[in-house]
């Protein structure tokens, strides 16, 4: 309505986006119904108004919010989920996106939340349904990162055992989803 009634330009859009998204911010556990007001906003009333060079520019906006330590677990999954849409709107990857993508959204695959890795194996998935050429590449990093896990996994870490089975879980996970996804490739596994 912002983009229509008032003639806002839609590159303006992705400012009003982040407003939207601070629901979620002081929220430590999700709320279902909240989450799922604010992805339906955000598809449909910033995601699908804009245009196609705007949709890639909020991608690519979007996935450099991910990399700011503030933010909470739902908002993490919520920029996860919109970036899997855009990913899959734009069907294609701007280079400026697979630019930042290993410091957000790989790094999220090892984030303390399960929902966060989750949704993180979900958009590398949509990555790799758009962009075939780099399922090559991802599964060699998940078996790598996963046998180097595996190998360093000591059951007397304290708290580091946490995060190493977060990592552990969250590489499993992508590997699955590129799995899931493999009938889909016209070309297969590399």
């Amino acid at each position: 309505m912002i983009h229509m009634k008032y003639g806002t330009l839609d590159s303006e859009l992705q400012n009003y986006a982040v407003q939207v998204m601070e629901i979620l911010q002081g929220n430590g556990s999700p709320d279902p119904h909240a989450l799922a007001c604010v992805l339906y906003v955000l598809r449909v009333g910033f995601a699908d108004q804009m245009t196609e060079p705007t949709q890639g520019e909020f991608l690519v906006f979007l996935g450099k919010k991910l990399e700011s330590s503030n933010y909470s677990a739902p908002t993490r999954v919520t920029t996860l989920r919109i970036l899997s849409y855009l990913l899959r709107s734009l069907g294609e990857v701007p280079s400026e996106f697979k630019d930042i993508l290993d410091n957000t959204v790989v790094a999220a695959l090892s984030h303390s939340s399960a929902n966060v890795r989750v949704e993180a194996a979900l958009t590398l998935r949509a990555l790799a349904e758009v962009d075939p050429t780099c399922v090559g590449g991802l599964v060699s990093y998940g078996i790598t990162t996963l046998h180097a896990l595996r190998e360093t996994l000591s059951f007397d870490k304290g708290k580091n055992l946490n995060h190493e089975l977060d990592s552990l879980h969250g590489q499993a996970t992508v590997l699955a989803t590129l799995v899931a996804i493999s009938p889909k490739l016209l070309l297969g596994y590399p």
